[in-house]
């Protein structure tokens, strides 16, 4: 990963330069050793549970029995699950905290942006056909979008969700002028529906969509022995179909050379439509190109696949979506995501039985999670992705950057290796907190709070302790909190916050 430039020391914190820097060391230590406030607090009351029901279904959530934990339970649905707290969060979820997380998810619609003035389907494609700086402007409109809907829910956790999807099917909008068009349209009308639907169903989307078929190299990919390919003498690409394996569903060490060689035959004739064949409906759009097609079974997974056009694809997808190794990659990456860097059996199998028994049911898998008891007292060993943190930060604030002031944010997730839906290879950003934590980069991290607080500060009044107290309660360590009252600005006490342990990590 690239090493970020070293921060730059701003002239109106320097009355509190000895703070800063103590605060950057204890960020650093916190990574390397669990911070023990959150051990003893979260592992001194012996748990107890709540259960509710989703459609019928029983679900046990673990909750912490003392009156005193309320507040700790509340930031644990903040931090842990959502996309942190916003101002008098904290209080309105107190009284329980795991009915408000239940409660989101089954909000109809929780995940989708509803919003008419952003482009179709069709237009995405067709300003994506389009020479710059059309599709450039049609992604900077999605990232408004996308960063607003992070601003509203209470909690966020369907936004995670969507986060950890998006990253999952990672694309980047550089490889082609289609995909910074449709990129965000990808997430909005591929992802978001489907993060509390089925896996299967996801599957057959995303690889329908021409931003992935793009990305991946797919849109010329032409059998050996279809019509076309006698004639022309080309061949397939196996590129999208490795990477189906490797990375959306069975991953590594669960699949063979043959198996990618059967796949990317039954993914020959997946495309989009040709500059030559553009029509303002059509342009940029998924075309299926039935002669470019590779006839003949294919054998996959030790099984035959029939002769077909696109469905012969259809039925790799189902048998990739329901193998055994897809569950277990799923359900890792998810606590990987949500709980801890070094996922255990005993939170990863009853999910992987749980994507099993339902045939990849992704709101059950979820629930599932919240109901595990490790889920709620894992110590806060997950540090905050560059663009979960500046999320946070907005929330806490209770408003984003202006259209004038969002260069900043750019350069901010550029110098923090995250830029928007940029991420370095198809296998997406990593969820790991080593691959975010280097002496520059949490220097950086503290100057990128600062600016963002010293922006949105200039239009805003905040008292840094009203705040803290208002987003963590009894959560924040005495310690952290003193330092933020003792802030002598603005901020000062604003940076120390953002930059606290409570804060950087979930």
């Amino acid at each position: 990963m690239a090493t970020p430039p070293p921060a730059r020391p701003c002239p109106q914190y320097a009355r509190s330069q000895a703070h800063f820097w103590h605060l950057a060391c204890q960020i650093r230590c916190a990574i390397k050793n669990s911070y023990i406030f959150f051990q003893y607090v979260w592992r001194s009351d012996p748990p107890n549970t709540r259960t509710f029901y989703s459609n019928s279904r029983r679900i046990e959530v673990v909750t912490m029995a003392a009156s005193k934990s309320k507040a700790l339970r509340a930031s644990l649905v903040f931090h842990r699950f959502g996309l942190g707290a916003k101002p008098g969060g904290l209080a309105r979820i107190a009284d329980d905290p795991a009915a408000a997380l239940v409660a989101e998810l089954a909000t109809p619609g929780v995940a989708l942006i509803n919003d008419p003035s952003l482009p179709s389907y069709a237009a995405a494609c067709f300003e994506g056909a389009q020479p710059s700086p059309r599709p450039d402007a049609v992604r900077v409109v999605e990232v408004r979008a996308r960063i607003k809907k992070h601003l509203q829910p209470e909690i966020g956790f369907a936004e995670r969700l969507t986060l950890f999807w998006s990253n999952h099917f990672a694309m980047s909008f550089r490889k082609a002028p289609l995909l910074r068009a449709t990129i965000g349209q990808f997430e909005r009308d591929v992802i978001r529906p489907n993060v509390l639907g089925t896996f299967p169903q996801m599957l057959k989307q995303v690889m329908r969509h021409p931003g992935m078929i793009r990305f991946l190299d797919n849109d010329m990919s032409i059998g050996e022995e279809s019509a076309f390919g006698l004639k022309r003498r080309v061949s397939y690409t196996e590129n999208l179909a490795r990477e189906m394996l490797e990375l959306h569903t069975v991953g590594s060490g669960n699949y063979g050379e043959s198996d990618v060689k059967a796949l990317a035959k039954m993914l020959t004739g997946w495309s989009v439509v040709l500059k030559k064949e553009e029509t303002p409906s059509n342009a940029g759009q998924f075309f299926y190109r039935a002669e470019w097609h590779q006839p003949g079974p294919q054998p996959f997974f030790g099984v035959t696949i029939p002769e077909g056009d696109m469905e012969q694809a259809d039925k790799a997808f189902d048998l990739m979506s329901s193998h055994p190794a897809t569950a277990r990659r799923i359900a890792t990456k998810l606590v990987r995501h949500f709980v801890t860097d070094d996922p255990s059996d005993d939170l990863v199998n009853p999910l992987v039985q749980t994507f099993l028994d339902t045939g990849g049911d992704l709101k059950q898998v979820t629930e599932t999670l919240i109901g595990l008891e490790r889920a709620w007292t894992a110590p806060a060993s997950k540090y905050r992705t560059p663009y979960e943190l500046m999320i946070a930060q907005f929330r806490a604030l209770g408003t984003s950057l202006l259209p004038d002031e969002e260069g900043l944010l750019d350069r901010i997730l550029v110098g923090l290796n995250q830029p928007f839906w940029d991420p370095p290879s198809p296998e997406g950003f990593s969820d790991d907190t080593a691959d975010w934590l280097s002496p520059s980069s949490v220097a950086f991290r503290l100057d990128a709070v600062q600016q963002i607080s010293k922006i949105i500060g200039r239009r805003k009044t905040v008292d840094p302790a009203t705040l803290a107290r208002g987003l963590y309660g009894g959560a924040m360590s005495r310690q952290t909190f003193e330092r933020v009252a003792a802030g002598g600005s603005q901020l000062a006490g604003l940076t120390i916050l953002f930059a606290s342990p409570e804060f950087q990590r979930r």
